[in-house]
């Protein structure tokens, strides 16, 4: 039996069979690029600090290969943003800007994913500073606390770094690049989570992702060393916890940044302590 045309716009039978119409591909929006899995840093809670961890970069060849198919798709296709981020740190692998100098200079927008944690060299910083948005992984505004959890990053780095991308920006003449904060929530980092809230307002950042820690078995840390997922406190420490978020949430949206939370986990948790009260 054929199978039913499509109807065209002015009413006819289009000759696209409705099958095959349906697994047509769309238009590609979204492309993210992982140079590298290697990290500069050995955060508690990351795999990257399993003992059994390697991380590689993505070769030379592979890159011009890489970057030949994402000037093919935007000649076809409106994109978003490139995200450049993965389970790596960009900015690790030598000759990150170079792919990001071609795909600027032809047009294309640019997003990274950094734990800005490094000392960026001029280029480095005129590369940032030609990106449309910069988010940065941080969990605390605790500069102490910071370095014990995500080990080898200094707060203060991470500020100057901020200040440094706007300023070359400015000798640039572009706009600014916007920043953003990528937050993970877990037990030791939510006590006073509201005190992070008032960073990220002092900071300028216009948006705040939230993701909640999934906890990674094997990593041999010593105890005082280890954090614990949400998912895994009691109704009670979870409670006060989640009072610190609330707290957190609404002081950013006032101030006009825009939060958002990866899935509803915030307010399942809500609804696991409200279930046993």
């Amino acid at each position: 039996m054929p199978m039913t045309g499509v109807a065209a716009p002015e009413g006819g039978e289009m000759t696209i069979p409705v099958a095959e119409a349906l697994l047509n591909p769309g238009p590609i929006r979204h492309v993210r690029l992982d140079m590298t899995s290697r990290c500069n840093l050995r955060c508690v809670y990351c795999a990257v600090s399993h003992p059994d961890y390697r991380g590689t970069d993505m070769d030379d060849a592979m890159v011009s290969r890489v970057l030949a198919a994402v000037l093919d798709l935007a000649r076809h296709n409106d994109l978003e943003p490139v995200d450049l981020n993965g389970h790596g740190e960009t900015t690790f692998r030598a000759g990150w800007t170079d792919l990001c100098f071609a795909l600027i200079e032809r047009g294309i927008r640019v997003r990274l994913t950094s734990n800005f944690a490094k000392n960026f060299s001029e280029i480095e910083l005129e590369a940032l500073a030609s990106m449309d948005t910069i988010a940065i992984s941080v969990d605390s505004s605790d500069a102490k606390f910071l370095r014990g959890v995500r080990r080898k990053v200094d707060l203060r780095q991470i500020v100057a770094n901020m200040a440094f991308v706007r300023s070359t920006a400015l000798k640039l003449h572009r706009p600014p690049s916007e920043f953003a904060f990528l937050c993970g929530l877990y037990d030791k980092n939510t006590s006073e989570w509201d005190e992070f809230a008032r960073f990220t307002i002092a900071m300028g950042v216009k948006t705040v992702g939230l993701w909640s820690l999934t906890e990674h078995r094997g990593m041999n840390l010593p105890e005082k060393d280890q954090v614990r997922s949400l998912d895994d406190l009691s109704g009670v420490e979870l409670s006060s916890r989640l009072s610190s978020i609330r707290r957190g949430l609404d002081l950013p949206r006032r101030h006009g940044v825009e939060v958002i939370t990866q899935g509803a986990f915030i307010e399942a948790l809500e609804h696991r302590v409200r279930a046993h009260a």
